[in-house]
């Protein structure tokens, strides 16, 4: 709970466990024949391993590129990313 003296601090609080509840993520999407060439590559934040497939699969449908592109999703863990699984939209 904010109180009236120190709104400014709760506020900027609130706003940092947001941000830590959120976790990181990065989806490599892939349309052509070289895995190791990403044709892009979309960074952001989800609540969760679910909400993030759910988000790559969104982010997969808009991308351009073959029908059979598919995603690797990455989580950020400090100065590292763990890969996390493999997204397909099939064709």
């Amino acid at each position: 709970m904010v109180t009236a003296g120190n709104s400014l601090g709760g506020t900027i609080a609130g706003l940092h466990q947001l941000i830590a509840e959120h976790g990181e993520f990065r989806l490599e999407i892939v349309a052509g024949p070289d895995p190791d060439s990403p044709s892009a590559v979309v960074w952001f934040r989800a609540d969760g391993i679910a909400a993030a497939i759910a988000q790559g699969r969104r982010f997969l449908a808009v991308a351009d590129g073959s029908d059979d592109r598919y995603g690797e999703l990455y989580q950020r863990n400090g100065d590292l990313a763990d890969f996390l699984t493999t997204i397909h939209l099939g064709a």
